[in-house]
């Protein structure tokens, strides 16, 4: 909806993780939120590769937060917008979460498998249409390396292919999300 200022919150540790998560998620509706951001690490989504990563349901898939954020979201009129971050282990050579994929097709099927769980198609798995790609990749906390040993930047070269696997992946499996790159700190 172009011209619409979308209002809300980011707060994992109080709306998805804490005892009192539906009172926190009854405050950010009374406050009048509009949208919900939650990171959705991959690496704390798939700490196995799955058998068959472009499947929503996937038993190596751990969303179960992330369902029930969606789910109680919904049920106050909240929007969520589910950024992806973090590579597991698996998917980057054993690095730590901000390195890059090996292969970005690993992140594309993540990606496509998020959009097609919160697709609105499945019973009790409510629709996501906002979706962004990693998480402040200018910084070397959630994307690294920044700089090469001569000290050039590298971080937009290793993002590029991340936001294209991500706009891709949740495009296969939902064409009308929208998808934002480059929210840098």
């Amino acid at each position: 909806m172009p011209g619409r200022l979308l209002v809300g919150f980011q707060d994992d540790a109080s709306l998805r993780w804490a005892a009192d998560r539906a009172t926190s998620l009854d405050r950010a509706r009374d406050a009048r939120a509009v949208v919900i951001r939650t990171i959705v690490a991959w690496h704390s989504a798939a700490p196995e590769r799955p058998a068959n990563p472009t499947d929503p349901f996937d038993r190596a898939y751990k969303l179960e937060d992330v369902d029930e954020l969606a789910r109680n979201a919904q049920q106050r009129g909240i929007e969520l917008l589910l950024t992806i971050w973090g590579t597991p282990e698996w998917a980057n050579g054993g690095e730590k979460p901000n390195s890059p994929p090996t292969d970005p097709a690993d992140l594309h099927a993540f990606a496509q498998a998020l959009a097609e769980r919160y697709s609105g198609r499945h019973a009790g798995y409510p629709a996501v249409r906002l979706f962004s790609a990693w998480n402040e990749p200018n910084l070397e906390q959630f994307l690294a390396p920044q700089f090469d040993e001569q000290g050039r930047s590298v971080g937009p070269q290793l993002y590029a292919p991340i936001a294209r696997a991500i706009y891709d992946g949740v495009k296969a499996a939902n064409a009308d999300a929208l998808v934002a790159v480059g929210q840098t700190s």
